[in-house]
């Protein structure tokens, strides 16, 4: 957008305003990512992990909330268990991030309910870890034996409220 201001002296060309943008980032991509937890086995965790960032430009501060969905109906619903943990917000470079894990400075200290938590307060240059542990219960039998079933996993991420207009300045 351009912006010319005018004054007695006439337009004073070359003047900008901008707006900033605030994008989520999973694992370094803002396009859908897929948790592959391999073959499942009664008893033992399959563990997925994920680093989430954001492209915050002119954009201070953003809440990042995460939703999970879980399956129902289906015999494999019944018998497996999903735990999700996360990381403080961190400076990216602390989150330990591999491509596949995380090794955040500060661990995966807290734990979302059944169906999700916020995960805090990103900056400029921080992000969080969230692991994904999936296993079937030990009384899983025959009956989930090719069986499929799906969670749904949201992040949300919001602009934090602006601070205090300029004195005098105008109001949004």
């Amino acid at each position: 957008m351009a912006l010319a201001v005018t004054g007695a002296a006439g337009q004073i060309p070359g003047n900008w305003l901008g707006a900033g943008h605030l994008r989520l980032l999973v694992n370094g991509s803002a396009s859908p990512v897929s948790l592959d937890f391999g073959t499942l086995m009664p008893g033992r965790w399959s563990v997925v992990e994920e680093v989430v960032t954001a492209d915050m430009a002119g954009v201070p501060a953003a809440s990042l909330g995460l939703t999970v969905t879980a399956p129902a109906g289906s015999a494999l619903a019944a018998r497996q268990h999903l735990q999700v943990s996360y990381s403080d917000p961190l400076p990216a470079a602390d989150l330990g991030w591999d491509g596949t894990r995380c090794a955040p400075g500060t661990a995966f200290a807290h734990t979302a309910n059944a169906s999700g938590a916020a995960l805090g307060t990103l900056t400029p240059g921080t992000g969080v870890c969230v692991r994904f542990a999936l296993t079937l219960t030990t009384a899983a039998g025959d009956e989930v034996q090719d069986a499929r079933a799906a969670y749904t996993v949201t992040y949300t991420l919001l602009q934090s409220a602006p601070g205090a207009s300029r004195a005098g300045g105008p109001t949004p």
